[in-house]
Protein backbone atom coordinates (compact mmCIF):
# COMPACT_ATOMS: atom_id res chain seq x y z
CA UNK A 1 0.00 0.00 0.00
CA UNK A 2 1.33 3.45 -0.87
CA UNK A 3 1.98 5.63 2.18
CA UNK A 4 0.08 8.79 1.17
CA UNK A 5 -1.82 11.66 2.76
CA UNK A 6 -5.11 10.08 1.73
CA UNK A 7 -7.03 8.88 4.79
CA UNK A 8 -8.71 6.28 2.61
CA UNK A 9 -5.38 4.47 2.24
CA UNK A 10 -4.96 4.32 5.99
CA UNK A 11 -8.53 3.15 6.48
CA UNK A 12 -8.02 0.41 3.91
CA UNK A 13 -4.92 -0.76 5.74
CA UNK A 14 -6.96 -1.02 8.94
CA UNK A 15 -9.78 -2.86 7.20
CA UNK A 16 -12.08 0.14 7.72
CA UNK A 17 -12.03 1.58 4.21
CA UNK A 18 -14.92 1.95 1.77
CA UNK A 19 -16.40 -1.32 0.61
CA UNK A 20 -17.90 -0.28 -2.72
CA UNK A 21 -18.06 2.48 -5.30
CA UNK A 22 -20.78 4.36 -3.41
CA UNK A 23 -18.56 4.78 -0.36
CA UNK A 24 -15.49 5.66 -2.46
CA UNK A 25 -17.39 8.39 -4.35
CA UNK A 26 -16.60 11.88 -3.03
CA UNK A 27 -19.51 14.33 -2.62
CA UNK A 28 -18.06 17.16 -4.72
CA UNK A 29 -15.25 18.18 -7.06
CA UNK A 30 -12.44 20.41 -5.77
CA UNK A 31 -10.45 22.93 -7.83
CA UNK A 32 -7.32 24.95 -7.00
CA UNK A 33 -6.14 27.57 -9.46
CA UNK A 34 -2.49 28.34 -10.30
CA UNK A 35 -2.64 31.35 -7.98
CA UNK A 36 -4.26 29.44 -5.13
CA UNK A 37 -7.99 30.19 -5.45
CA UNK A 38 -10.06 27.23 -4.30
CA UNK A 39 -13.53 26.13 -5.42
CA UNK A 40 -15.93 23.29 -4.63
CA UNK A 41 -18.58 22.26 -7.12
CA UNK A 42 -21.38 19.70 -7.42
CA UNK A 43 -20.92 17.05 -10.08
CA UNK A 44 -23.13 14.43 -11.77
CA UNK A 45 -20.76 12.70 -14.16
CA UNK A 46 -18.35 13.33 -17.03
CA UNK A 47 -16.23 11.41 -19.55
CA UNK A 48 -12.48 11.20 -19.85
CA UNK A 49 -10.73 10.00 -22.97
CA UNK A 50 -7.34 8.70 -24.00
CA UNK A 51 -6.28 8.20 -27.62
CA UNK A 52 -3.47 6.09 -29.00
CA UNK A 53 -0.68 7.54 -31.13
CA UNK A 54 -0.53 5.20 -34.11
CA UNK A 55 1.79 5.11 -37.04
CA UNK A 56 -0.24 3.66 -39.91
CA UNK A 57 1.62 2.60 -43.03
CA UNK A 58 -0.09 1.51 -46.28
CA UNK A 59 1.71 -0.35 -49.04
CA UNK A 60 0.57 -0.79 -52.66
CA UNK A 61 -1.04 -4.14 -53.48
CA UNK A 62 -0.97 -5.18 -49.81
CA UNK A 63 -4.24 -5.79 -48.01
CA UNK A 64 -4.52 -3.96 -44.74
CA UNK A 65 -2.14 -1.56 -42.99
CA UNK A 66 0.94 -1.87 -40.83
CA UNK A 67 0.21 -0.23 -37.46
CA UNK A 68 2.92 0.91 -35.07
CA UNK A 69 1.92 1.70 -31.50
CA UNK A 70 3.56 5.00 -30.53
CA UNK A 71 2.17 5.34 -26.99
CA UNK A 72 -0.78 7.61 -26.11
CA UNK A 73 -1.84 11.25 -26.19
CA UNK A 74 -2.48 13.02 -22.89
CA UNK A 75 -5.70 12.21 -21.05
CA UNK A 76 -8.54 14.63 -21.77
CA UNK A 77 -11.45 15.44 -19.48
CA UNK A 78 -14.80 17.01 -20.36
CA UNK A 79 -16.07 18.22 -16.99
CA UNK A 80 -19.53 19.61 -16.37
CA UNK A 81 -20.09 20.82 -12.81
CA UNK A 82 -22.36 23.15 -10.86
CA UNK A 83 -22.10 25.94 -8.31
CA UNK A 84 -25.22 26.25 -6.17
CA UNK A 85 -26.58 28.31 -3.29
CA UNK A 86 -27.36 31.97 -2.78
CA UNK A 87 -23.97 33.12 -4.07
CA UNK A 88 -23.61 30.66 -6.93
CA UNK A 89 -23.41 33.49 -9.45
CA UNK A 90 -20.54 35.17 -7.59
CA UNK A 91 -18.66 31.90 -7.17
CA UNK A 92 -19.10 31.10 -10.88
CA UNK A 93 -17.88 34.58 -11.81
CA UNK A 94 -14.80 34.15 -9.60
CA UNK A 95 -14.09 30.78 -11.20
CA UNK A 96 -14.52 32.22 -14.69
CA UNK A 97 -12.08 35.00 -13.81
CA UNK A 98 -9.57 32.56 -12.27
CA UNK A 99 -9.50 30.50 -15.47
CA UNK A 100 -7.55 33.36 -17.04
CA UNK A 101 -4.59 32.59 -14.74
CA UNK A 102 -1.61 30.98 -16.45
CA UNK A 103 -0.64 27.46 -15.45
CA UNK A 104 -2.15 24.17 -14.42
CA UNK A 105 -4.95 23.56 -11.92
CA UNK A 106 -5.08 21.00 -9.13
CA UNK A 107 -8.32 19.03 -9.34
CA UNK A 108 -9.62 16.41 -6.91
CA UNK A 109 -12.04 14.32 -8.97
CA UNK A 110 -14.94 12.62 -7.11
CA UNK A 111 -14.12 9.27 -8.77
CA UNK A 112 -10.51 9.36 -9.97
CA UNK A 113 -8.78 11.45 -7.27
CA UNK A 114 -6.03 14.01 -7.73
CA UNK A 115 -4.99 15.43 -11.12
CA UNK A 116 -3.01 18.42 -12.30
CA UNK A 117 -4.79 19.62 -15.43
CA UNK A 118 -4.46 22.40 -17.97
CA UNK A 119 -7.77 24.05 -18.90
CA UNK A 120 -8.52 24.18 -22.62
CA UNK A 121 -11.93 25.87 -22.64
CA UNK A 122 -14.60 26.87 -20.12
CA UNK A 123 -18.20 27.82 -20.80
CA UNK A 124 -20.44 29.40 -18.14
CA UNK A 125 -24.09 28.58 -18.77
CA UNK A 126 -26.42 31.17 -17.24
CA UNK A 127 -30.06 30.11 -16.92
CA UNK A 128 -31.57 32.07 -14.00
CA UNK A 129 -35.17 31.59 -15.17
CA UNK A 130 -35.15 27.79 -14.86
CA UNK A 131 -32.33 27.32 -12.33
CA UNK A 132 -31.72 30.56 -10.50
CA UNK A 133 -29.79 28.96 -7.66
CA UNK A 134 -27.46 26.93 -9.90
CA UNK A 135 -24.81 27.96 -12.41
CA UNK A 136 -23.57 25.27 -14.78
CA UNK A 137 -19.96 25.20 -16.00
CA UNK A 138 -18.95 23.17 -19.04
CA UNK A 139 -15.22 22.70 -19.51
CA UNK A 140 -12.48 20.73 -21.25
CA UNK A 141 -9.10 19.91 -19.73
CA UNK A 142 -5.89 18.07 -20.67
CA UNK A 143 -3.34 16.40 -18.39
CA UNK A 144 0.08 17.76 -19.46
CA UNK A 145 3.44 16.11 -18.98
CA UNK A 146 6.46 17.98 -17.65
CA UNK A 147 8.59 19.03 -20.66
CA UNK A 148 11.85 18.09 -18.90
CA UNK A 149 10.90 14.84 -17.18
CA UNK A 150 8.15 13.85 -19.64
CA UNK A 151 5.97 13.05 -16.63
CA UNK A 152 2.83 14.59 -15.16
CA UNK A 153 2.89 16.26 -11.75
CA UNK A 154 0.86 13.37 -10.38
CA UNK A 155 3.42 10.89 -11.75
CA UNK A 156 6.27 12.82 -10.12
CA UNK A 157 4.47 12.74 -6.78
CA UNK A 158 3.73 9.06 -7.36
CA UNK A 159 7.43 8.36 -7.90
CA UNK A 160 8.27 9.91 -4.52
CA UNK A 161 5.41 7.97 -2.95
CA UNK A 162 6.69 4.70 -4.43
CA UNK A 163 10.27 5.39 -3.38
CA UNK A 164 8.98 6.02 0.14
CA UNK A 165 7.45 2.54 0.14
CA UNK A 166 10.78 1.13 -1.10
CA UNK A 167 12.63 2.86 1.73
CA UNK A 168 10.17 1.55 4.31
CA UNK A 169 10.58 -2.05 3.15
CA UNK A 170 14.34 -1.77 2.60
CA UNK A 171 14.99 -0.13 5.98
CA UNK A 172 12.94 -2.80 7.76
CA UNK A 173 14.84 -5.60 6.01
CA UNK A 174 18.19 -3.97 6.80
CA UNK A 175 17.16 -3.74 10.46
CA UNK A 176 16.09 -7.40 10.65
CA UNK A 177 19.27 -8.57 8.91
CA UNK A 178 21.64 -6.58 11.10
CA UNK A 179 20.24 -6.84 14.66
CA UNK A 180 21.51 -9.51 17.03
CA UNK A 181 18.85 -11.40 19.04
CA UNK A 182 21.10 -14.21 20.21
CA UNK A 183 20.58 -13.46 23.90
CA UNK A 184 17.92 -12.10 26.23
CA UNK A 185 20.13 -9.10 26.99
CA UNK A 186 20.40 -8.17 23.32
CA UNK A 187 16.62 -8.54 22.87
CA UNK A 188 16.15 -6.33 25.93
CA UNK A 189 18.35 -3.70 24.31
CA UNK A 190 15.99 -3.56 21.33
CA UNK A 191 12.91 -3.30 23.55
CA UNK A 192 14.38 -0.59 25.78
CA UNK A 193 15.46 1.50 22.79
CA UNK A 194 12.07 1.07 21.13
CA UNK A 195 10.35 2.18 24.35
CA UNK A 196 12.56 5.28 24.48
CA UNK A 197 11.68 6.09 20.86
CA UNK A 198 8.01 5.55 21.69
CA UNK A 199 8.31 8.04 24.56
CA UNK A 200 10.09 10.46 22.23
CA UNK A 201 7.29 10.19 19.66
CA UNK A 202 4.74 10.94 22.37
CA UNK A 203 6.67 14.07 23.24
CA UNK A 204 7.38 15.27 19.69
CA UNK A 205 4.38 14.09 17.65
CA UNK A 206 1.47 14.11 20.12
CA UNK A 207 0.36 17.62 19.01
CA UNK A 208 -0.27 16.10 15.57
CA UNK A 209 -2.06 12.97 16.75
CA UNK A 210 -4.25 14.88 19.20
CA UNK A 211 -6.07 16.86 16.49
CA UNK A 212 -7.14 13.88 14.39
CA UNK A 213 -9.32 11.14 15.88
CA UNK A 214 -8.38 8.56 13.24
CA UNK A 215 -4.65 9.08 13.72
CA UNK A 216 -5.05 9.18 17.50
CA UNK A 217 -6.87 5.84 17.57
CA UNK A 218 -4.37 4.34 15.13
CA UNK A 219 -1.48 5.39 17.36
CA UNK A 220 -3.16 3.81 20.39
CA UNK A 221 -3.57 0.54 18.47
CA UNK A 222 0.09 0.64 17.42
CA UNK A 223 1.22 1.25 20.99
CA UNK A 224 -0.83 -1.72 22.18
CA UNK A 225 0.79 -3.89 19.49
CA UNK A 226 4.23 -2.75 20.61
CA UNK A 227 3.41 -3.63 24.21
CA UNK A 228 2.47 -7.18 23.17
CA UNK A 229 5.78 -7.47 21.30
CA UNK A 230 7.74 -6.29 24.36
CA UNK A 231 5.96 -8.85 26.56
CA UNK A 232 6.39 -11.81 24.22
CA UNK A 233 8.64 -14.66 25.29
CA UNK A 234 10.67 -14.35 22.09
CA UNK A 235 11.10 -10.90 20.57
CA UNK A 236 9.92 -10.64 16.96
CA UNK A 237 12.34 -8.10 15.51
CA UNK A 238 10.43 -7.76 12.24
CA UNK A 239 7.13 -7.06 13.97
CA UNK A 240 8.89 -4.62 16.31
CA UNK A 241 10.42 -2.74 13.37
CA UNK A 242 7.19 -2.58 11.38
CA UNK A 243 5.20 -1.20 14.32
CA UNK A 244 7.92 1.34 15.04
CA UNK A 245 7.72 2.56 11.46
CA UNK A 246 3.93 2.96 11.66
CA UNK A 247 4.20 4.78 14.97
CA UNK A 248 6.53 7.39 13.47
CA UNK A 249 4.97 7.77 10.01
CA UNK A 250 1.24 7.88 10.66
CA UNK A 251 1.13 11.28 12.45
CA UNK A 252 2.24 12.98 9.22
CA UNK A 253 -1.31 12.36 7.94
CA UNK A 254 -2.99 14.33 10.71
CA UNK A 255 -3.07 17.90 9.32
CA UNK A 256 -2.41 19.71 6.04
CA UNK A 257 -0.08 22.52 7.17
CA UNK A 258 3.27 21.57 5.65
CA UNK A 259 5.44 23.80 7.86
CA UNK A 260 3.82 22.62 11.09
CA UNK A 261 4.19 18.96 10.14
CA UNK A 262 7.84 19.37 9.17
CA UNK A 263 8.55 21.20 12.42
CA UNK A 264 7.14 18.35 14.51
CA UNK A 265 9.25 15.85 12.57
CA UNK A 266 12.33 17.99 13.14
CA UNK A 267 11.62 17.55 16.86
CA UNK A 268 11.20 13.81 16.34
CA UNK A 269 14.57 13.59 14.61
CA UNK A 270 16.18 15.36 17.56
CA UNK A 271 14.52 12.89 19.93
CA UNK A 272 16.00 10.00 17.93
CA UNK A 273 19.45 11.60 18.01
CA UNK A 274 19.16 11.81 21.82
CA UNK A 275 18.24 8.09 21.95
CA UNK A 276 21.46 6.98 20.24
CA UNK A 277 24.14 5.51 22.55
CA UNK A 278 25.55 8.31 24.67
CA UNK A 279 22.53 10.57 24.09
CA UNK A 280 20.29 12.16 26.72
CA UNK A 281 17.54 9.55 26.23
CA UNK A 282 19.80 6.56 25.65
CA UNK A 283 18.86 3.39 27.53
CA UNK A 284 22.31 1.90 26.97
CA UNK A 285 25.15 2.78 29.42
CA UNK A 286 28.31 4.18 27.88
CA UNK A 287 30.13 1.14 29.30
CA UNK A 288 27.75 -1.33 27.60
CA UNK A 289 29.22 -3.95 25.24
CA UNK A 290 29.53 -3.00 21.58
CA UNK A 291 26.85 -5.47 20.43
CA UNK A 292 24.29 -3.73 22.65
CA UNK A 293 25.28 -0.31 21.30
CA UNK A 294 24.97 -1.68 17.78
CA UNK A 295 21.45 -3.02 18.41
CA UNK A 296 20.37 0.27 19.95
CA UNK A 297 21.79 2.27 17.04
CA UNK A 298 20.07 0.04 14.48
CA UNK A 299 16.73 0.65 16.19
CA UNK A 300 17.29 4.42 16.11
CA UNK A 301 18.40 4.17 12.47
CA UNK A 302 15.10 2.51 11.58
CA UNK A 303 13.27 5.39 13.23
CA UNK A 304 15.35 7.99 11.40
CA UNK A 305 14.56 6.37 8.05
CA UNK A 306 10.85 6.45 8.96
CA UNK A 307 11.20 10.18 9.69
CA UNK A 308 12.89 10.68 6.30
CA UNK A 309 10.01 8.87 4.60
CA UNK A 310 7.39 10.88 6.47
CA UNK A 311 9.17 14.15 5.66
CA UNK A 312 9.18 13.35 1.92
CA UNK A 313 5.49 12.52 1.99
CA UNK A 314 4.74 15.81 3.75
CA UNK A 315 6.67 17.66 1.04
CA UNK A 316 4.63 16.24 -1.84
CA UNK A 317 1.27 16.72 -0.12
CA UNK A 318 1.81 20.43 0.54
CA UNK A 319 0.26 22.84 0.21
CA UNK A 320 3.20 24.86 -1.09
CA UNK A 321 2.77 28.64 -0.99
CA UNK A 322 5.52 30.36 -2.95
CA UNK A 323 8.70 29.59 -4.86
CA UNK A 324 10.76 30.60 -1.86
CA UNK A 325 8.64 28.30 0.30
CA UNK A 326 9.23 25.30 -1.98
CA UNK A 327 12.97 25.95 -2.25
CA UNK A 328 13.25 26.46 1.50
CA UNK A 329 11.57 23.12 2.18
CA UNK A 330 13.91 21.42 -0.29
CA UNK A 331 16.92 22.87 1.52
CA UNK A 332 15.53 21.84 4.90
CA UNK A 333 14.95 18.25 3.78
CA UNK A 334 18.49 18.02 2.43
CA UNK A 335 20.00 19.53 5.58
CA UNK A 336 18.08 17.20 7.86
CA UNK A 337 18.99 14.14 5.78
CA UNK A 338 22.67 15.08 5.81
CA UNK A 339 22.50 15.55 9.58
CA UNK A 340 21.21 11.97 9.93
CA UNK A 341 24.06 10.59 7.88
CA UNK A 342 26.67 12.55 9.86
CA UNK A 343 25.20 11.42 13.19
CA UNK A 344 25.13 7.74 12.23
CA UNK A 345 28.67 7.91 10.89
CA UNK A 346 29.79 9.17 14.31
CA UNK A 347 28.50 5.94 15.87
CA UNK A 348 30.17 3.95 13.09
CA UNK A 349 33.49 5.60 13.98
CA UNK A 350 33.01 4.90 17.70
CA UNK A 351 32.53 1.17 17.04
CA UNK A 352 35.11 0.82 14.27
CA UNK A 353 37.71 -0.83 16.54
CA UNK A 354 35.39 -3.68 17.57
CA UNK A 355 35.19 -7.21 16.19
CA UNK A 356 33.62 -7.18 12.73
CA UNK A 357 30.34 -8.74 13.99
CA UNK A 358 29.99 -5.95 16.57
CA UNK A 359 30.82 -3.04 14.26
CA UNK A 360 28.05 -0.75 13.07
CA UNK A 361 27.92 0.29 9.42
CA UNK A 362 25.87 3.47 8.96
CA UNK A 363 22.43 3.10 7.40
CA UNK A 364 22.07 -0.09 5.43
CA UNK A 365 19.22 1.60 3.52
CA UNK A 366 21.24 4.73 2.67
CA UNK A 367 20.92 4.25 -1.10
CA UNK A 368 17.13 4.03 -0.90
CA UNK A 369 16.92 7.01 1.46
CA UNK A 370 19.25 9.10 -0.69
CA UNK A 371 17.23 8.35 -3.83
CA UNK A 372 13.98 9.26 -2.08
CA UNK A 373 15.36 12.58 -0.81
CA UNK A 374 16.84 13.40 -4.22
CA UNK A 375 13.52 12.82 -6.00
CA UNK A 376 11.67 14.80 -3.33
CA UNK A 377 13.95 17.79 -3.83
CA UNK A 378 13.55 17.44 -7.59
CA UNK A 379 9.77 17.49 -7.21
CA UNK A 380 9.89 20.60 -5.03
CA UNK A 381 12.15 22.50 -7.42
CA UNK A 382 9.93 21.65 -10.38
CA UNK A 383 6.83 22.61 -8.42
CA UNK A 384 8.42 25.96 -7.57
CA UNK A 385 8.09 27.16 -11.17
CA UNK A 386 4.28 27.10 -10.90
CA UNK A 387 4.20 29.03 -7.62
CA UNK A 388 4.06 32.72 -6.84
CA UNK A 389 7.09 34.87 -6.11
CA UNK A 390 7.35 36.49 -2.70
CA UNK A 391 7.92 40.25 -2.81
CA UNK A 392 8.78 42.33 0.28
CA UNK A 393 8.78 46.10 0.56
CA UNK A 394 8.93 48.73 3.29
CA UNK A 395 6.08 51.20 3.74
CA UNK A 396 7.08 54.80 3.09
CA UNK A 397 3.99 56.11 4.89
CA UNK A 398 1.27 54.80 7.22
CA UNK A 399 -1.11 52.59 5.22
CA UNK A 400 -4.20 50.52 6.00
CA UNK A 401 -3.91 46.78 5.26
CA UNK A 402 -7.11 46.82 3.22
CA UNK A 403 -5.72 49.62 1.03
CA UNK A 404 -2.45 47.76 0.51
CA UNK A 405 -4.29 44.59 -0.48
CA UNK A 406 -6.46 46.42 -3.03
CA UNK A 407 -3.53 48.38 -4.45
CA UNK A 408 -1.13 45.45 -4.76
CA UNK A 409 -3.53 42.64 -5.70
CA UNK A 410 -6.18 44.60 -7.59
CA UNK A 411 -9.12 43.56 -5.38
CA UNK A 412 -9.96 41.75 -2.16
CA UNK A 413 -11.05 38.51 -3.80
CA UNK A 414 -14.50 37.05 -4.28
CA UNK A 415 -14.92 36.30 -0.57
CA UNK A 416 -12.15 38.56 0.74
CA UNK A 417 -9.71 35.66 0.33
CA UNK A 418 -6.96 37.92 -1.03
CA UNK A 419 -7.37 40.28 1.93
CA UNK A 420 -7.23 37.28 4.28
CA UNK A 421 -4.04 36.14 2.51
CA UNK A 422 -2.42 39.52 3.16
CA UNK A 423 -3.44 39.44 6.83
CA UNK A 424 -2.18 35.89 7.31
CA UNK A 425 1.08 36.24 5.39
CA UNK A 426 2.02 39.33 7.41
CA UNK A 427 0.72 37.96 10.74
CA UNK A 428 -1.35 41.07 11.41
CA UNK A 429 -3.18 41.33 14.74
CA UNK A 430 -4.79 43.96 16.92
CA UNK A 431 -4.21 47.57 15.84
CA UNK A 432 -2.16 46.38 12.87
CA UNK A 433 -5.41 45.33 11.22
CA UNK A 434 -6.40 49.00 11.04
CA UNK A 435 -3.17 50.82 10.20
CA UNK A 436 0.47 49.91 9.60
CA UNK A 437 3.17 52.47 10.44
CA UNK A 438 5.78 53.81 8.03
CA UNK A 439 8.91 51.66 8.01
CA UNK A 440 6.98 48.41 8.45
CA UNK A 441 8.03 45.66 6.02
CA UNK A 442 5.22 43.71 4.37
CA UNK A 443 5.11 40.79 1.99
CA UNK A 444 2.89 40.11 -1.01
CA UNK A 445 2.83 37.25 -3.54
CA UNK A 446 2.95 37.98 -7.26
Amino acid sequence: MAFTDDYESLLNALGLGPNDWRERLKPYMEFKSPEGSEFKAKWRGSPRTVSKKLGIFSYPKVKGDVVEDMEVFSNRFRLTFYFDGDNNDKTAAAFFYAIKESGTWEINHPVHGFFELQPISVEEIDNPVESGNITEISSEWIEPIDPDTEQTARELAGIVDGLGDDLGLGALQAFVDAVNTASETLEKTLSLTAMAIENGSEKALSPLTAVNDLIYNTQLATQRSLQRIYNATVLDSQALGAQMQDLLRNPSLAISDIDARLSYYDDMQDELFDTLPGGLNSQIPTTAPANQKKNSTLTCELGLNAVTQARSQIAITGPLKTRAHAVGIAEEILDRFNAIHIKLEEVQTDLSDQLIENQYFANGAYGLASNLVGQTVRYLLLAAFDLKVERKFTLDRPRAPIEIAVTEYGDLGSIDDIYDLFIESNDLQGDDLLLLPAGRQVVIYV
